[in-house]
Parts: C-alpha cells; structure tokens; sequence
C-alpha cells in the first residue's frame, strides 16, 4: 500500500476539502471511514448546516454506505469528479487536473483490482444521465457529516482499503 499513498500523494498536497485514507485490508471495509470521520479533520472551512443525527460508529458508517455496480469507466470518472470538483458548484478544483487524475485514479483502480469491491455514501443505483465530469445525476447521498455536501468513496482489494471523503459548502 506504499506505492498507493505514493501515487495518491499529489491529491493530499493542499489545503483541501478532500481526504484520503489508505490502509492494509484486514479491518472491516467502513473503519478506516469511521477513522477519518472521528479523527482530529482540519477542514479548510467549518461546516453550516446540520444533518440531524450522524454515524458515530462503525458499524453505522457501513450501514450510510451502499455497494457501487457500475462499469469500471463510470467508477473511474465517479472518483475523478470526488477528487477534481467541487462537490457544491461542480468547478474544476484542486492540486491536479482531470486528466492527471483520470490517470492517476485509473492507476489505483488497477492496483485494487478486478475483484475490488467500492461502496458509498451516494446512490448511484438509479442515475439516469452522467455529466461530462462524471458527476451522476439525479444524486441522492446519506450523509456523513455536517457539510451540506458530502461524498464518500470506499475501495478494497489488492491488499488494502482505500478511502476517499470529500465535502462542500454552498
């Protein structure tokens, strides 16, 4: 998994609303979520709305997140959009580009594997249309914290379980 944090490093470079989680496979697929939801987040700005009651637990983060069934180019440009976008008003944000990143995260796909298996915290089960940014829409989301906005993304295979969480505000 070091080579993954090496490859994923250019993402975790700046001040962003954007985090990532990589660890060695061996705990359950939603703890190292619950980690970075529970651990010391220095977010570049303070949430302003609330959600009412959040996961706090592991076991409960797992329950907010849903399988993804999607064809690998839909899954690839899903993580693109979560690592290049703002989740609020769609611009291109961040340290890399979309096509550095379409490489990048084509890269750690590969990594994980065929067999990898992905959840998250979106529905992605009846969109119907797919932006040119891969952003699916309609987009429905359980939410993980009190951001207006946030989308999670978990893969495991390969050895390890990696974790992307991102959030906005409008």
């Amino acid at each position: 998994m070091i080579a993954v944090r090496a490859l994923l490093h250019p993402l975790t470079e700046q001040d962003l609303p954007l985090r990532i989680s990589v660890v060695e496979t061996g705990e359950e697929f939603a703890q190292p979520l619950h980690s970075v939801l529970t651990g010391d987040i220095a977010w570049p700005y303070p949430p302003a709305s609330s959600h009412g009651k959040l996961p706090t637990t592991a076991e409960e983060v797992a329950a907010a997140l849903l399988p993804i069934d999607l064809p690998a180019d839909r899954l690839l440009a899903f993580l693109v959009n979560i690592c290049t976008r703002d989740l609020a008003y769609g611009v291109e944000t961040g340290p890399i580009r979309t096509a550095e990143a379409t490489t990048m995260l084509a890269q750690l796909v590969d990594v994980l594997g065929p067999d990898a298996r992905w959840w998250s915290n979106c529905d992605l089960s009846y969109v119907s249309q797919w932006s040119e940014h891969g952003k699916p829409s309609p987009l429905s989301w359980n939410p993980l914290t009190h951001y207006t906005f946030d989308r999670a993304i978990v893969g495991t295979g390969g050895g390890g379980t990696v974790t992307f969480l991102a959030v906005a505000e409008d």
